[in-house]
């Protein structure tokens, strides 16, 4: 910021400003740049100063105030919403704001976030800025432009949203320490635990739990739960007083569950006898610091004769470094891959051993941290056989508790696109019958690119499915029109050298607005009509009804060569045969060689009754 635009910011303030807002606006303004500038005129300026005193004024600690409004300015050319924000200084404010804003897919246009001690006088105004004293704090002041205006229903969802993204923010501060010091406490009694496993996964359990507390893991719940039997029916209750973080009031479920009586006794079985240290995905959204699922990690308490007698869980989000660096670096995956790679039976520096590693070290990485040796083995193995034979793959694992099922999807990167991804996740919603929640695209120096989604499920009627079938859907959602067409005559004529002359010949024949609405296998049929029309040079008719009509409605194909029908023709002798047209498609085919086009006229027809001027029951 140069010395000319602070003073031009300070000349907008009235003559009669105190000190106090002279030096807030200097702060609020300390991080624009030349570019920045444009954005404000000497009537934001003022009002952005005065939202900020107001919104600081008689502020409570641990307390965040915002205002979201349209400024009253006509310099600044489209009208545009401010949202500004004061609260104490405090870890992924920033970050869960513009995530909360995100969400609503609004667009940031501007961002500042000074942050300054903040002195109050003995009634709580702010009286001083960046001055010592035992009334100072740390105050975080956040100004965002949105572009474009919202509605007042907007600015509504939108503030409520905010606050209680503030307010979780705080709590997970508040909470963080206690949280951390339960991390501690929980790998100190793993460590001595009387449980039956093996010291050496005890060992690699504890190491990872170390890892954890050398900040690889953001903190943001905790709660300790107990197993308790009751007539034959085993539940686990929370321990009253001990939730903290996202789950301080013992209330807020750590899972989202369609049971509204919590989890059937088959998955409270389950969820006992997981391992002593088990991680999953929850399916709860995270309001701090990112707006994703959180990670969970459950750890078994143990009772003094080594029976499971409950659970502490820790909610929270792997920090990106646990994503970026190897495997190698990180406890309870560098053993897992160790251990995949010896079952393996690749001897050590042989190839097939280096890129089955590679293959693992690509892998999600939280789908490494959830699958077991035996299924990540089974899964390498099919990824590292890709090479040999490029093709669309799927690779699914099932959540145990049914919430949800994570879909690993590598495609040939040269046939990866936006339209195709799109295409998939619909193919995956539909044939799960569930909603993708999110979906993750990895691309590097592989010749494959990897989709990640997680479809989410109902966890009342499971989805029935065939993996096998699902992936050849997949299939043939990658493969180019030509490749589908020339499939589909493979399936109906017998002599080869046909299907390549008509796959040459067609392949690129047919406009994209006819590809969108007919399979290949249905092309075949126009194909042999359009070959009769370019030998005989005259107009033919296919008149048919499809499975998805009504009785009284049926199709009308017309095949014009050269040039497209008079519709002014062929409307009247419809209306002599006693049907009406109702809609109309018109495509223009060009087959290679050809010395002209052939046209084709889709036409949706009615007939008023039944028994008028054409029988159409015998349509077919």
């Amino acid at each position: 910021m140069t010395n000319n635009n602070l003073e031009k910011a300070l000349s907008s303030l009235p003559k009669n400003a105190s000190k106090i807002q002279k030096s807030l606006l200097e702060k609020l303004v300390s991080q624009l740049t030349d570019e920045d500038w444009a954005q404000f005129d000497d009537s934001l300026l003022q009002e952005m100063t005065q939202t900020h005193m107001e919104l600081a004024k008689n502020r409570g600690t641990g307390e965040a105030k915002l205002k979201i409004y349209t400024p009253k300015t006509d310099s600044l050319g489209p009208l545009k919403t401010i949202v500004d924000i004061v609260s104490d200084d405090m870890a992924f404010v920033v970050d869960s704001v513009v995530a909360e804003i995100n969400r609503h897919n609004y667009l940031i246009e501007l961002l500042v976030h000074p942050v300054f001690l903040a002195c109050y006088d003995d009634n709580n105004n702010l009286k001083s800025v960046d001055d010592e004293g035992a009334s100072c704090i740390r105050q975080s002041h956040i100004h965002i432009h949105i572009k474009d205006t919202l509605s007042a229903q907007a600015v509504k969802e939108l503030e409520a949203g905010l606050n209680e993204a503030m307010k979780d923010v705080f709590t997970c501060n508040k909470d963080w320490k206690p949280m951390l010091a339960k991390l501690k406490q929980a790998r100190v009694d793993l460590e001595n635990a009387r449980t039956r496993r093996p010291l050496k996964e005890i060992q690699q359990y504890c190491a990872f739990l170390d890892y954890l507390y050398d900040n690889n893991f953001t903190l943001l719940g905790y709660r300790e739960y107990e197993f308790k039997e009751s007539k034959g029916e085993l539940a686990s209750k929370t321990i009253k007083g001990s939730s903290l973080g996202l789950l301080h009031d013992d209330v807020r479920p750590a899972y989202i569950s369609e049971n509204v009586e919590g989890l059937p006794r088959n998955l409270q079985e389950l969820r006992k006898n997981l391992p002593p240290l088990f991680i999953s995905k929850t399916n709860r959204i995270s309001t701090v610091h990112r707006r994703v699922p959180m990670d969970a990690v459950a750890i078994k308490i143990y009772d003094e004769d080594g029976k499971i007698i409950g659970e502490k869980l820790f909610l929270g989000l792997f920090t990106s470094v646990t994503y970026s660096r190897s495997v190698s670096d990180v406890p309870y995956l560098s053993e897992k891959v160790d251990e995949v790679l010896e079952m393996s039976g690749h001897t050590q520096g042989s190839h097939d051993r280096k890129a089955l590693r590679h293959i693992l070290e690509k892998y999600p990485r939280d789908e490494l941290f959830q699958l077991s040796p035996k299924e990540l083995l089974k899964i390498s193995t099919s990824i590292l056989h890709l090479s040999e034979r490029q093709r669309i793959a799927l690779f699914m694992r099932h959540d145990p508790f049914g919430r949800y099922i994570s879909c690993l999807v590598y495609v040939p990167r040269d046939r990866f696109g936006t339209i195709l991804r799109k295409k998939i996740c619909g193919i995956l919603e539909e044939k799960l019958n569930g909603q993708c929640q999110n979906f993750y695209t990895s691309l590097d120096d592989s010749v494959f690119a990897r989709i990640m989604f997680i479809i989410k499920v109902s966890q009342k009627e499971r989805p029935s499915y065939s993996q096998q079938e699902l992936e050849q859907l997949l299939q043939e959602a990658g493969q180019t029109w030509p490749e589908l067409l020339s499939s589909a005559l493979i399936e109906c004529i017998d002599c080869d050298q046909s299907v390549t002359d008509f796959t040459q010949r067609y392949g690129e024949a047919f406009p994209i607005s006819y590809r969108s609405r007919y399979r290949p296998k249905q092309a075949i049929f126009d194909i042999q009509k359009i070959e009769h029309v370019l030998k005989e040079n005259k107009l033919q008719l296919d008149l048919y009804r499809p499975e998805d009509v009504e009785l009284k409605r049926l199709r009308l194909k017309v095949y014009n060569p050269a040039k497209p029908v008079t519709l002014s023709d062929i409307m009247p002798m419809l209306e002599n045969l006693g049907l009406r047209a109702i809609a109309e498609l018109p495509y223009e085919v060009n087959p290679a060689e050809s010395d002209s086009p052939v046209w084709i006229h889709d036409f949706l027809l009615e007939t008023p009754a039944i028994e008028g001027h054409l029988n159409i029951k015998t349509v077919k």
